[in-house]
């Protein structure tokens, strides 16, 4: 476990960066659709998906329909996909603007020519073992469940009128930073 440490805001390029998201809720999918829109090629590993993660890896979110109806597109245990296209190899490259996902638990094995990884799974131990193998492979990883397992943050992204602007407490408070964030647009809508 790390102590409280201060974060440098570096602003990175992530085109072409292949990231690992373990987990497929509502927190994977909302990192997931802002690294999407910076250019990275995401491989997600989950057995199950949230609506808005489906959204991402199939352009409309899965909703009433039948088992039977439905899983040629969720694929099958195991199989990993990416946007219609059953079978992909896990080291391929991600469609343009979609994730390869793996529908099944995390393994070791996901790590392989990864750049970053974010373990966002609703098993806060299972976190921790991702976090714990990505420092044995000095791998930045983002732990979702537990802030001091964190090598990184994900900042409130605030982009207006060409500036790109991070907004981070270093995992503290993130009421303040979503103040902060709505302050900020204000000012911009204001001035322009």
């Amino acid at each position: 476990m790390r102590g409280r440490r201060d974060f440098f805001p570096l602003f990175i390029s992530l085109e072409g960066k292949r990231i690992c998201i373990a987990g497929a809720g509502k927190i994977a999918a909302r990192r997931a659709t802002l690294l999407l829109s910076f250019g990275a090629e995401l491989f997600v590993t989950a057995p199950e998906c949230c609506a808005e993660m489906q959204a991402l890896l199939w352009g409309e979110a899965e909703s009433g329909k039948d088992k039977k109806e439905g899983s040629q597109k969720r694929g099958v245990e195991g199989q990993e996909i990416s946007g219609e296209r059953p079978g992909e190899e896990a080291l391929g490259k991600a469609d343009d603007k979609k994730p390869v996902y793996r529908r099944r638990r995390f393994e070791e094995k996901d790590l392989q020519g990864m750049d970053l990884v974010l373990a966002a799974t609703d098993d806060a131990a299972l976190n921790h073992e991702i976090a714990v193998l990505c420092r044995k492979r000095k791998l930045p990883v983002n732990n979702a469940s537990c802030k001091e397992d964190c090598d990184f943050f994900f900042p409130a992204v605030l982009q207006e009128d060409g500036l790109t602007i991070g907004v981070s407490s270093g995992g503290r408070d993130h009421k303040r930073v979503a103040d902060t964030c709505e302050r900020l647009r204000r000012f911009f809508r204001e001035s322009l």
